[in-house]
């Protein structure tokens, strides 16, 4: 009896076994059916986008093309007023004898009438000037003085009627350009309309691929692409924590280490901003009459501003090479131009001591405080960009990439309602203005004068980072909002050099950290007990923390542990560098 029962035992466990390799297998066979689905998908999505791209390309050298034939136009306008400025010139000249030369005519004529007995002599001239000289024939010599300057009379009306018709054609040339600018205007207006239509069905596109790129990964249980040890550490609990990390920053858009590490690897600026800022192109605009204002001196009291290498001027006043103005609230609002492309300007009261741009300065009382701008040529701002945000010793490509990322960036933060576009830190980008130029850096700038990158027909605006730790990250999981098809996380293995590649914080005993966190009210949980990161990007980056203490849990975005900590620890002590971390018990 046992041993049948044994038997039908193992049978039923040879029938269960088998039905869990069947569903697992069935399992296996639709995750395997969804993926070559999806992958199928994301093929016909990148066909449909190289369709849309071609069409934008096509539409923006139409655009281009038109906007040309518009400045044209505008030039033949111009010179054509021109003219017309200078004709009537000369109509008011002539008109203003007229009057004159009118009474003159009027005197002679009375007098042949007084000579002639034919009273109907008079209005000979009026009926026809020809018949009329005609019967001057064989007058005698007072008479024929009279012909000549009758003559000149008509000369004189011939001439005015040579100018009226002039008038009259100019008048119809201008109003034919003013036409032909209107209607390509209009065309222009319908390119406009339709690359916006390209440039949303092309982020459509790349929306539903990000999509099914996010779907892949979760079928095959991969949220995280990069691979490193720390990205494993998601739980601490006990006396003592450290945070180990690497990269800074936010993470979004191009690695400057990993920049400078492909170029050492002999990929080109286009293929590198190709890279880190994907679905782009490069793009070309014309920046030689585009400035930008940076906010050099946002306050304070004001001070001196020096002319150096030539003279400049300010409502009226001369400021002599090597004088100054003294500025003030008081002053209101003012500029101070230079006289020529020599002259620049020296902030006496910028603290930083890189106090000297080229440009023309404005400074303006804003709410008692006084704001000093420099108004400058975007290409030249760029020289004091470049080395300030790179390393002028590192590969020229390198340098370039960082020169049309930081082109790109600034002119998508020009804001003619605002005050200024940019200040000169790190809230936007380092401008270091004339004091810190270097020959390698001006030439990446000279030589990708214009370049932009681009997604479809807009200019993006290129975030950029020191080092990215290995992984760049997705946008909308550092800032939220929806993905935008440019600033996807790739890999960038390629900054093992960057002295932010690893790092580490101090250790924190357990009341320390539950003083620092228990200091702002979305961390406080009382007597820290663990902390778990419950969700990262694909770079590993953390998205959320679970906070578990003797008051109760709170979950909290990785940007705010890392900002609270931070803003509560000594300016000696080593900070959170970036949100690519891990925690665990020392």
């Amino acid at each position: 009896m046992r041993r049948s029962l044994a038997v039908i035992g193992i049978i039923f466990c040879l029938i269960l076994s088998t039905s869990f390799s069947i569903q697992s297998t069935n399992a296996n066979q639709e995750i395997e059916e969804e993926k070559s689905q999806a992958e199928k998908e994301l093929e016909e999505l990148k066909a449909d986008r190289g369709v849309h791209e071609s069409q934008i390309s096509d539409l923006e050298t139409k655009f281009l093309n038109l906007d040309t034939q518009i400045r044209d136009i505008i030039s033949q306008q111009e010179k054509v007023e021109k003219d017309i400025q200078t004709i009537n010139k000369k109509v008011a000249k002539l008109k203003a004898l007229t009057p004159e030369l009118l009474e003159q005519r009027e005197g002679l004529l009375s007098e042949l009438y007084i000579i002639s007995d034919d009273k109907l002599f008079y209005l000979t001239y009026f009926i026809s000037a020809d018949r009329f000289f005609d019967l001057l024939k064989g007058k005698d010599e007072t008479q024929i003085v009279m012909e000549e300057k009758i003559r000149k009379i008509g000369l004189i009306d011939q001439v005015l009627e040579l100018i009226t018709k002039r008038e009259k054609l100019y008048d119809k040339k201008i109003t034919d350009l003013k036409s032909q600018k209107q209607e390509l205007t209009g065309r222009i207006v319908l390119i406009h309309m339709e690359l916006q239509k390209q440039q949303k069905s092309l982020e459509s596109i790349d929306l539903r691929s990000i999509s099914l790129q996010q779907y892949l990964l979760s079928l095959g249980k991969m949220n995280v692409l990069l691979e490193r040890d720390f990205v494993g550490w998601n739980r601490a609990e006990g006396d003592s924590f450290v945070f180990v990390g690497g990269g800074t920053e936010h993470g979004i858009g191009m690695s400057q280490h990993g920049a400078a590490g492909l170029a050492r690897l002999g990929k080109n600026y286009q293929e590198i901003l190709g890279h880190y800022y994907q679905n782009t192109k490069i793009g070309q605009r014309d920046t030689s009459g585009v400035n930008v204002r940076i906010g050099i001196v946002l306050g304070g009291a004001g001070g001196k501003i020096y002319a150096r290498g030539g003279s400049a001027h300010m409502a009226g006043i001369i400021i002599g090479q090597d004088d100054f103005v003294q500025v003030s609230p008081a002053i209101g609002h003012a500029i101070i131009r230079p006289d020529s492309p020599a002259t620049y300007f020296e902030v006496d009261y910028k603290t930083s001591g890189y106090n000297q741009y080229y440009g023309f300065i404005e400074v303006k009382n804003v709410g008692g405080s006084l704001f000093t701008i420099n108004h400058i040529n975007i290409e030249q701002y760029l020289k004091g960009v470049v080395p300030a945000e790179m390393p002028r010793s590192w590969p020229l490509e390198a340098l370039k990439t960082q020169a049309v990322a930081a082109r790109a960036y600034a002119l998508r933060q020009i804001k003619p309602e605002a005050i200024f576009d940019m200040d000169d830190t790190t809230r936007f980008q380092v401008y270091l203005g004339k004091k810190y130029q270097f020959a390698a850096t001006d030439k990446a700038v000279d030589e990708t004068a214009g370049q932009v990158v681009m997604y479809g027909s807009e200019i993006i605006p290129c975030y950029y980072h020191s080092t990215s730790g290995g992984y760049t990250e997705n946008n909308e999981n550092v800032w939220g909002g929806r993905p935008r098809p440019y600033l996807r996380g790739v890999p960038s293995p390629w900054e093992e050099n960057s002295p932010w590649w690893s790092w580490q914080s101090k250790t924190f005993s357990r009341q320390e950290l539950s003083e620092i966190l228990g200091r702002d009210e979305r961390t406080n949980i009382g007597l820290l007990q663990k902390i778990e990161i419950i969700n990262r990007g694909i770079s590993g980056r953390v998205i959320a923390v679970k906070l578990s203490g003797s008051e109760g849990q709170k979950i909290i975005t990785g940007q705010t542990l890392r900002r609270v900590i931070n803003l509560n620890i000594a300016v000696f002590e080593p900070p959170i560098r970036s949100i690519l971390f891990g925690i665990r018990n020392p």
